[in-house]
């Protein structure tokens, strides 16, 4: 029998099954709901639609800052205060998708259209040095050597274990990939339409599009604006095939020696419809990632909503879903006050990551970090952890969410989330 997907389940001790409904939380974690660009203490801090984040193996959290055209880090102060602090040289235009890679960030600068990188240093220092991964810097779509590669606004990428960069090249609407060959790093095309034989590059190009809708191998998939990626863990990759308002699931085929695209949740009509995976339904999915009980998490921003993929099961080479939910906020943490013309919970949320906490004594829930790009603020979400069905959903004004003193003081650090 499928899960309810308003509902999470545990055990009598009779045996009889019973459900207790979900009860999911939020509270902003940064900003103050207004436009702008303002360091400082987390809960003064001004953002300007904030597209994507990840968090550091030190509990630094990493944000995009689109349309200020930055990386903003919230990083905590010796007394456990979050605190935004901007790079003080950016070179981005409109950056989006971010991925870690041990010490390595690279992000998706999405105007320029290019990949870039840059060294962690061992503490913020408010200024970072940026290279060009790959990308010439004009608009295209050219595969080849990386430093002559051409993108169409790239907007999320994910680091495989070989050390290659997968990227959602959301213009071209395919994926590219990043890879070492023969001690130089190459671009090519390995799901969606293929680039045209004769490219004019920074040019629209009199080629038809290659936007569409189909399941397939390699350039036989296609894709309308993919925006989002994000590492499954049997090495798969999930895809936010946004304006085609589903998931999409990349699996390496060895037979065909290529990547095999197919669809995991909904399909390419618009919509807001939970259950079966099969006949769910979203709207211009956007950001996607993968949580340590497995669910996916997906910024749903034509729906202005979280929604959550569950009932997994594996197979050799992928995980399978069986139902879709909508993360629903039934409560806010006591100390939320909104802005004025703030929307709560969300307002077209665009990122969103896993927040991996350091209390393996309490694994009963998730913390998610969400941009809230329509309200121009980072939220932090507990949700109830699926990987053990004895625990039964916990109130949604736990410690971990009630943790907040004013200073923006999370409790405990979040260790880790390298799937971004």
């Amino acid at each position: 029998m499928p899960h309810r997907p308003c509902q999470r389940y545990s055990h009598t001790s009779g045996g009889r099954r019973r459900s207790e409904t979900v009860r999911d939380a939020t509270r902003v974690l940064c900003g103050n709901g207004q436009r702008g660009c303002g360091d400082g203490k987390a809960a003064v801090a001004t953002f300007n639609t904030p597209m994507s984040l990840c968090c550091l193996v030190d509990g630094t959290l990493v944000v995009s800052d689109c349309q200020n055209n930055t990386l903003r880090f919230a990083v905590q102060d010796e007394k456990g205060s979050l605190r935004v602090h901007a790079l003080r040289n950016s070179s981005f235009l409109a950056p989006r998708g971010l991925g870690l890679d041990a010490s390595l960030l690279y992000v998706c600068d999405t105007g320029h259209h290019m990949i870039k990188f840059g060294l962690l240093p061992d503490a913020f220092l408010e200024d970072m040095d940026f290279g060009v991964f790959a990308g010439s810097g004009r608009k295209g779509h050219v595969d080849g050597l990386a430093s002559s590669s051409a993108f169409h606004h790239p907007s999320s990428l994910v680091v495989l274990a070989d050390h290659s960069v997968l990227v959602a090249d959301t213009g071209n609407h395919c994926i590219r990939s990043i890879h070492r060959t023969h001690g130089q790093w190459r671009v090519r095309t390995i799901a969606g339409g293929a680039p045209s034989p004769n490219p004019v590059v920074g040019r629209r190009s009199s080629v038809p599009s290659s936007a569409g809708y189909a399941d397939g191998v390699g350039p036989t998939a296609l894709f309308r604006g993919p925006s989002g990626l994000a590492l499954g863990p049997l090495g798969e990759v999930f895809v936010a095939d946004t304006f085609n308002h589903c998931i999409r699931v990349l699996t390496w085929s060895e037979d065909a020696g290529a990547w095999r695209v197919e669809t995991l949740a909904g399909s390419p009509k618009s919509g807001h419809v939970n259950g079966a995976c099969d006949s769910a339904l979203f709207n211009q999915p956007v950001g996607l990632c993968i949580a340590a009980d497995e669910s996916i998490f997906v910024a749903d921003k034509g729906n202005n909503c979280l929604r959550q993929l569950g009932g997994v099961v594996r197979s050799h080479d992928r995980c399978y879903y069986s139902w879709v939910r909508t993360v629903t906020i039934e409560s806010f943490a006591p100390s939320q006050v909104f802005s004025r013309g703030v929307e709560p919970p969300f307002l077209l949320p665009k990122g969103v990551c896993t927040l991996v906490r350091g209390r393996p004594e309490k694994p009963d829930h998730v913390l998610l970090g969400v941009c809230d790009s329509g309200n121009h603020l980072v939220r932090l979400v507990s949700v109830p952890s699926l990987a053990r069905p004895d625990i039964t959903a916990s109130s949604a004004e736990d410690d971990d969410i009630e943790s907040d003193d004013g200073n923006n003081n999370i409790g405990d650090k979040p260790d880790i989330s390298t799937r971004c």
